[in-house]
């Protein structure tokens, strides 16, 4: 398990969703290790719908992005026989950030790409994140 200091991973029985929490800013190779157990424990229920709290991590990284569309997810999805379906709760809109920063913007829309096998979406508020986890979709 994560060290509780800077990540945590519940999951939430009555809805079926996997609640993972950073509570820190954390080093690029110790968020993949808290994604892989996010992942593991995924499976260990046999959750396929996660919501992903960031908002106490300010940094957004186009390497970290990069590493999520092109690795992890596709791990997820190939895992899991039902579509895997990923709400980030975020501080803030990415909008003015993506602006800024091209390398970051091509990262980010690769890993929204509605085209991928699952379903990606941010959210200001949980209560609107746990909601939309909710809903019923199609593979």
């Amino acid at each position: 398990m994560p060290p509780a200091a800077t990540f945590q991973l519940d999951y939430l029985t009555p809805q079926g969703v996997l609640v993972a929490r950073w509570l820190a800013e954390a080093p690029l190779a110790q968020l993949q290790r808290h994604y892989d157990a996010v992942l593991a424990a995924g499976l260990a229920h046999g959750a396929t719908q996660w919501l992903f709290d960031v908002r106490r991590r300010s940094a957004l990284s186009s390497a970290l992005l990069h590493w999520l569309a092109t690795d992890w997810m596709p791990r997820a999805v190939a895992a899991n026989p039902q579509p895997v379906r990923a709400a980030y709760l975020v501080a803030r809109s990415p909008v003015p950030l993506l602006r800024t920063n091209p390398g970051l913007a091509a990262s980010f829309r690769t890993i929204i790409d509605p085209r991928r096998p699952y379903h990606l979406r941010t959210f200001l508020t949980e209560p609107a994140a746990l909601a939309w986890l909710a809903q019923e979709f199609g593979s």
